[in-house]
């Protein structure tokens, strides 16, 4: 019986902490997003552009002969490469030989570009989201570079379906 009273009081007390800390999260996300409307994708990208900035910094000092703007219509124009498959010698085996048969990028040659977006920077490997949308959904080309000096050849990439933006 005393068994039982403490599951039950663990089993509140864990909902009552869950509660709380959801509340915390929609109060934190409307505090950071001031104006911007509340949909998934725009929470996504504000979040991303927020993370992105250590990542974006710490490449810039490593590789001064890059801009911020520079790298990311370098990204931008790579996806582009891969969005038509059109190889590069910056491509990988495993790139070149992937985009032949992606059926996602059919997709989304026929959207607008949206937002590059690094994802992740360390030990000379860069992962960057290059976004593209439509009306209805978005779709994203993550990219996984190798930086090695000023030279930034794609290792893999992944197309996925993102955030649903109307119906």
């Amino acid at each position: 019986m005393l068994g039982m009273i403490i599951v039950l009081l663990f089993v509140a007390l864990i909902a009552f902490i869950g509660i709380k800390v959801n509340n915390l999260k929609t109060r934190a996300r409307e505090h950071l997003l001031k104006g911007t409307p509340i949909s998934d994708s725009n929470i996504h990208a504000g979040m991303s552009n927020m993370m992105e900035k250590k990542h974006v910094t710490k490449f810039l000092n490593e590789h001064p002969n890059y801009s911020e703007q520079s790298i990311k219509e370098l990204l931008h124009s790579y996806a582009e490469q891969i969005m038509h498959r059109n190889t590069l010698p910056e491509f990988s085996e495993k790139v070149v030989s992937k985009m032949q048969g992606d059926k996602k990028l059919d997709k989304i040659q026929t959207m607008q570009f949206k937002r590059t977006t690094f994802i992740a920077y360390g030990a000379n490997i860069l992962a960057a989201d290059v976004v593209y949308a439509d009306r209805r959904d978005e779709y994203g080309i993550m990219l996984n570079c190798r930086v090695n000096g000023d030279q930034i050849t794609v290792d893999k990439y992944r197309s996925d379906k993102g955030d649903a933006l109307g119906f």
